[in-house]
């Protein structure tokens, strides 16, 4: 019938006991706390069959479980993440005990899989910063990661024993020892072998060295001479350029690379110059004649494309265009590290002085919210003269509009207005433009007048009437007495009707009278235009709140719905096992629903509008092979398909030749879709390859029905 909800300010406080017992407190059903609970201990008993108590977040499939073996078992979505068990031969800890696709991940301060096990493909990673590292192929089982520069060797402490050929680099080394003297020789493909060494020397010997100095970098001026360069000085440790450096690649990776291998305190490039003007271009980066980044003498600096810069110290790009700034997550505010804007996943957060005063979210509930902390607060909006065209008192719990301050202790919203401003050239009205509805009691201090005088058609109590409330004309239309009860009924049709004439509530006398709105049987109608919802056409008849009906509902409209079949009958081949193949379903028999819902050519229906839809599968299988397992699925994009891997599915799998006869296979499932979300059947193979097995194509056999609920 409802909810209520029960409020106390100053919390519950509960001695005593229940019954003979010594609890304070027993509650029988579900409980729900909002906040903390703080206590000393909290108990969970095992279950009669002793399988445990669960502590979960709702789902069942998600939970602490406590055993009856001195275990406790973390389970997430169904699956044995984690296990603990006190064993009197051994105490185990232990990670994926249902040997399922769980991954475990240990991160470092500068690697992200430090330890890493891929469940799914077998294998181990150790020191990686990433889950497929450069130089892994597909038969590695463990990969141990390091570097060439001497700061991330992978050492192992004692004797390496490698049962097999080493690797490394592309390079194959002997699997033995050569002789004393014998030096390594490739034969350009990657094999090494040991080989005697003789004679020595050979090409190559520099005959002239011209302009030598000390620190010069020599070039070649021939093929046997050296010149010294008199622009270009290495003295060890810094490499001078006295001329323009240019650098000229045509590859496909970078032209330059700059390392500093400083761990600590290492720059990597400095641009200098004596020029402080717009004319300066410190820093330049151009893509195809494009200047993308500039860095000028004046300090101002241009991303994107910034041929010309303004006046502003930051520029992103000069054309409107192409003015995109992408945030990861925060801009502060320099100096007030509490002051910023945030940035996440479909959300915008502004804060000021560590509180979130805006906060936009957009979820299942598009949202704008202020003051998110429900923190102290105000709103408020200026008008140019008032101060407070409306406003929130956080502290208060109030809102009010046009007033100078909050009204009254008792007040959550007020409005305030001049009485006697209606139709005056001072702004001192009230005005609720559409309908209004008050959900509490509603009071007023002096009655209630339609028309302006005591003969209007509305009133309460003010003109002598014994109990009230009196809905008068030229007779009496109601009167209720003071036990609640009607005196009188309507003589005819009651219908109140918008100023548009777009919807109407129709009150029906038990006469029923005449028009094409009533029905013989019907008391109360609230018309509305078939169609109209989500349109710009006004004729939805909407409920706000819970509607229980005691009585069957019957509609005009025929249910929505979608029934396909196959055109012709479907043979599944595979040259492999676990091969996943949309059934073509393109011959449709009735859809409702309308253009473009269901795809003929991919075999897809695609949700038009968020809601439950009755998914109902039949597939009559023929020529199956054993001991090859079938499975059937009804496939969608839908959270609970992703959760769980589908939406339903049946797996079958024939024990020998009695049980390859003929077999129908049935699905169905009420499912929660959002607008766009897709469903279509998939069936594979598991266990071998598959050499035809046909889903047959008879209309009442292999069908797929889709309904609107």
């Amino acid at each position: 019938m409802g909810t209520a909800t029960m409020r106390f300010a100053e919390g519950v406080i509960i001695t005593g006991s229940a019954g003979t017992d010594t609890h304070s407190l027993v509650v029988t059903g579900s409980t729900s706390v909002v906040g903390d609970i703080t206590c000393n201990n909290i108990s969970i008993g095992a279950d009669a069959v002793g399988t445990g108590r669960t502590i979960s977040s709702g789902n069942t499939d998600t939970s602490i479980r406590f055993n009856a073996n001195d275990g406790i078992d973390l389970v997430v979505g169904g699956t044995f993440m984690i296990s603990c068990d006190e064993n009197a031969s051994q105490d185990t800890v232990v990670i994926n005990e249902g040997s399922n696709d769980v991954d475990f991940r240990i991160e470092s301060d500068n690697n992200t899989h430090h330890l890493y096990s891929d469940a799914g493909n077998d294998f181990m990673l150790i020191n990686s910063d990433t889950a497929t590292p450069g130089g892994m192929g597909s038969d590695t089982s463990v990969f141990v990661s390091g570097s060439k520069d001497g700061q991330g060797q992978a050492v192992f402490g004692g004797n390496v024993v490698i049962s097999g050929s080493l690797v490394a680099s592309g390079l194959s080394f002997p699997s033995s020892d050569g002789s004393a003297n014998q030096v390594i020789k490739t034969d350009g493909s990657g094999n090494l072998s040991f080989v005697n060494q003789s004679g020595g020397g050979g090409d190559g010997a520099v005959s002239a060295v011209a302009n030598g100095a000390n620190n010069r970098v020599a070039t070649f001026s021939a093929s046997d001479e050296l010149n010294g360069e008199a622009n270009l000085n290495f003295d060890g440790s810094v490499l001078a350029v006295t001329g323009a450096l240019g650098v000229y690649a045509n590859i496909s990776d970078y032209a330059a690379i700059i390392d500093n291998d400083q761990g600590s305190s290492g720059h990597g490039l400095k641009v200098t110059s004596d020029g402080t003007g717009a004319g300066t271009y410190l820093f330049d980066v151009e893509s195809a004649s494009t200047t993308v980044l500039r860095v000028r003498g004046d300090g101002r600096v241009g991303i994107g494309k910034v041929s010309s810069l303004p006046a502003s110290v930051l520029t992103v790009s000069s054309s409107n265009s192409d003015s995109d700034l992408a945030i990861a997550h925060k801009i502060h505010h320099i100096g007030d590290s509490d002051t910023y804007i945030q940035f996440d996943d479909d959300e915008i957060q502004i804060a000021a002085g560590g509180r979130t005063f805006i906060k936009i979210e957009e979820a299942s509930t598009d949202k704008i919210m202020i003051n998110h902390g429900a923190l102290d607060i105000d709103f408020q909006v200026k008008g140019e003269n008032d101060a407070n065209l409306m406003r929130t008192d956080a502290a208060n719990d109030s809102i009010y509009f046009g007033a100078s301050e909050s009204v009254g202790a008792d007040n959550n919203f007020f409005v305030s207005g001049s009485i006697d401003s209606r139709g005056t050239a001072t702004r001192g009205t009230a005005v609720f433009g559409g309908d209004l509805v008050i959900s509490g009691a509603t009071r007023f201090h002096d009655h209630v007048i339609m028309g302006g005088t005591s003969a209007s058609r509305l009133y309460f109590d003010s003109f002598g009437v014994a109990n009230g409330p009196y809905i008068g004309g030229n007779t009496v239309a109601l009167t209720i007495d003071g036990d609640n009860r009607i005196l009188n009924y309507f003589d005819d049709d009651v219908l109140f009707i918008d100023e548009q004439d777009n919807s109407v509530l129709a009150l029906i006398d038990e006469n029923e009278g005449t028009g094409t709105h009533k029905n013989a049987d019907a008391n109360v109608i609230f018309s509305g235009s078939i169609g109209s919802k989500g349109t710009t056409t006004r004729g939805t008849a909407v409920f706000g709140g819970d509607v229980m009906v005691s009585g069957s509902i019957y509609s005009n409209t025929i249910p929505k719905v979608l029934m396909v079949h196959l055109t012709s009958t479907f043979t599944y081949n595979s040259s492999d096992s676990n091969e996943l193949q949309t059934v073509p379903f393109n011959n449709v028999l009735q859809n409702t629903f309308g253009a473009g819902t269901f795809n003929t050519g991919t075999y897809t229906f695609t949700a038009p509008e968020e809601g439950f839809y009755y998914i109902n599968l039949s597939v009559f299988q023929q020529s199956m092979n054993a001991p090859t397992q079938y499975q059937l699925f009804l496939s969608s994009s839908c959270d609970y398909a992703n959760n769980h891997g589908a939406i339903a599915f049946v797996s079958y799998h024939p024990a020998g030749s009695s049980e390859l006869s003929d077999k129908i296979h049935r699905l169905d499932r009420v499912a929660h879709l959002s607008g766009s979300q897709e469903v279509k059947v998939t069936f594979r193979n598991i266990g071998a390859a598959e050499s035809g097995t046909t889903l047959n194509s008879g209309t009442h056999l292999t069908y797929l029905t889709i309904n609107k609920l």
